[in-house]
């Protein structure tokens, strides 16, 4: 399960795309000969090195992704509209559909929890071509709070990669995504914990540098208005799970940084995936 912020979609249409093209060129030594076994990832627009890769590695450019990723996420909702997004000069992507109310899942309690279908590819091999899916629901109007990372798949930047993506059946990972995350909603809603135990988890991450003590502080605060002060461990007076993860992401959703900005959607999605692990690990 894990968090993730996504502020400020706009919609993206395939034809206003302008995507990023990589090859691989030769290294060259100081005395200008070649460098047996490696080469350099670059923009052919910009000439710029993006990495340097082994020579047998395959470049899987961002256009040619996105056609696979695209072509999933229609396939599964016609109406779908993907942001795209490319970081560490230009040679990650990023690639998401909200898709519409229609697929959402319900997880009790008038909590209701929207569908995103999210899509990466890089050309430096940190990242394989990815498909995952997130659920989130709107917490205020600073942006939407991912509730769990369910079902996923990647495939290697290969010549058989078509052939690997062309039959995914995406409904069917979906369904399975949709009941796995009603699971955790119900898990978390019962499982009673202790407010001092859960302060104590939330201390030892600070501890550990994971994130900065104000975090916790904010924690805490928004954990003891959304349980009314209880430090009992008993459900109905509301220290329990589903109540820390509340609070953990109001918390993270109006974090600032020492100047007083948000601090980043990255940053955000990093503390949330750390807190998240330890969530689950409380309820198990």
């Amino acid at each position: 399960m894990t968090l993730s912020i996504v502020n400020n979609i706009q919609e993206t249409s395939a034809q206003e795309i302008a995507f990023p093209s990589f090859e691989k060129k030769v290294i060259y030594d100081a005395q200008g000969n070649p460098i047996e076994g490696f080469s350099a990832i670059t923009n052919t627009e910009t000439e710029k090195v993006n990495a340097i890769m082994s020579s047998r590695y395959t470049i899987f450019n961002h256009e040619e992704a996105y056609e696979i990723i695209e072509k999933a996420a229609t396939n599964l909702c016609p109406e779908a509209k993907g942001d795209v997004n490319f970081y560490s000069n230009d040679g990650f992507m990023k690639v998401s559909y909200l898709l519409p109310e229609s697929y959402n899942v319900e997880v009790g309690e008038g909590d209701s929890l929207r569908t995103r279908l999210v899509g990466y590819n890089s050309v430096d091999g940190s990242k394989s071509l990815t498909f995952h899916v997130d659920f989130e629901r709107l917490v205020c109007a600073n942006g939407m709070v991912g509730f769990s990372r369910e079902f996923s798949f990647s495939r290697r930047h290969s010549k058989f990669i078509h052939e690997d993506t062309n039959n995914f059946d995406i409904a069917a990972q979906l369904e399975y995504a949709w009941k796995k995350v009603q699971e955790n909603a119900a898990m978390l809603k019962n499982n009673a914990v202790d407010f001092d135990k859960g302060m104590s988890a939330i201390k030892a991450m600070v501890e550990r540098k994971v994130f900065p003590k104000k975090m916790q502080t904010w924690i805490e605060e928004e954990w003891r208005r959304a349980s009314s002060g209880a430090n009992s461990i008993a459900v109905e007076n509301g220290a329990n799970l589903w109540t820390l993860y509340n609070s953990v992401t109001s918390a993270i959703t109006h974090s600032t940084d020492t100047k007083g900005n948000q601090i980043s959607d990255q940053q955000k999605e990093l503390y949330g995936r750390k807190i998240n692990s330890m969530i689950l690990k409380l309820a198990a």
